[in-house]
C-alpha cells in the first residue's frame, strides 16, 4: 500500500509435505498485521518487483517475502 506506506500481511507462503508451494491464511490473528514502510523501502520493493514476479507470480500488487532459516 504505497499511498499509506504499509505492507499488509494477510497470507503465508510455505511448502507442504510434498515440497509444493502453498498460499494460505496466517496461523494466528497476530500474524495478520500491517508493517510501516519508509520511502526508501518502497523504492527497493519497486526496483525488485519485476524479478520477483517472474519467479513467483501472485498478483499485480502483491509481493512474497521469503525468510530462510540459517543452519
Amino acid at each position: 500500500d504505497k499511498q499509506n506506506k504499509l505492507i499488509h500481511i494477510t497470507r503465508t507462503y510455505s511448502k507442504d509435505l510434498k515440497d509444493a508451494y502453498i498460499i494460505s491464511t496466517t496461523k494466528t490473528d497476530a500474524g495478520t498485521r500491517d508493517i510501516p514502510l519508509t520511502d526508501q523501502m518502497i523504492a527497493v520493493l519497486e526496483s525488485t518487483k519485476h524479478k520477483a514476479e517472474s519467479r513467483h507470480p501472485i498478483g499485480p500488487h502483491s509481493y512474497i517475502f521469503i525468510l530462510r532459516k540459517q543452519e
